[in-house]
């Protein structure tokens, strides 16, 4: 319990407008990674909402459609982020980034909340939880390669800020996976 209200604090701490950075003069690989992870943002959105409207009676691949345009989304902004860098990431740029993914990390731990709150119907079919545990083990992977490269270019100014969303985002995921891993099933 203690663990769902750290991460409710969190996430509505952590809702915040994406900074406005199109018109900065930021380099175009920083302006096309943030666009991806806005994008992104936007795909965990709809895939919360696909979550929790997700009926015991419903088949899983259509929640896997969903899932894997947010999983696609997620590699787009892994290849457009994750480039390597003749000039350093600068911190007017690092800043706008935090707000950026505040946003993705906003959205993406509110989708793994609305599974969790969610549990019940979706363990009901223990295919349906097995499928949406894969599903998350893959999403979280992709987001460990993201968080991965935006760390290490992010400036020093916003190096903590980055790590704090990561270990929140991370730690909704292992929250998750426990929900649905295939031995946690095993004694409900």
């Amino acid at each position: 319990m203690r663990f769902h209200l750290l991460i409710a604090a969190a996430t509505v701490f952590l809702s915040v407008n994406a900074v406005d950075f199109k018109g900065n003069d930021f380099k175009q690989t920083v302006v096309t990674c943030f666009e991806d992870i806005l994008a992104t943002s936007q795909e965990f959105k709809k895939f919360g909402a696909a979550i929790y409207s997700f009926k015991d009676s419903d088949k899983y691949e259509s929640l896997h459609r969903i899932e894997q345009i947010a999983e696609n989304q997620l590699k787009a902004s892994i290849t457009s982020c994750c480039v390597p860098e003749k000039h350093p990431v600068t911190d007017q740029e690092g800043t706008s980034g935090v707000g950026v993914v505040s946003d993705y990390s906003s959205n993406s731990v509110l989708a793994l909340l609305i599974a969790q709150s969610k549990k019940d119907e979706i363990n009901k079919n223990p295919s349906n939880a097995a499928h949406l545990h894969t599903d998350l083990v893959n999403l979280s992977s992709q987001n460990d390669a993201l968080f991965s490269c935006l760390q290490r270019l992010s400036p020093a100014k916003t190096f903590g800020e980055a790590a704090t969303l990561y270990d929140t985002l991370d730690d909704a995921y292992v929250s998750a996976l426990k929900t649905f891993s295939p031995l946690h099933q095993a004694y409900i």
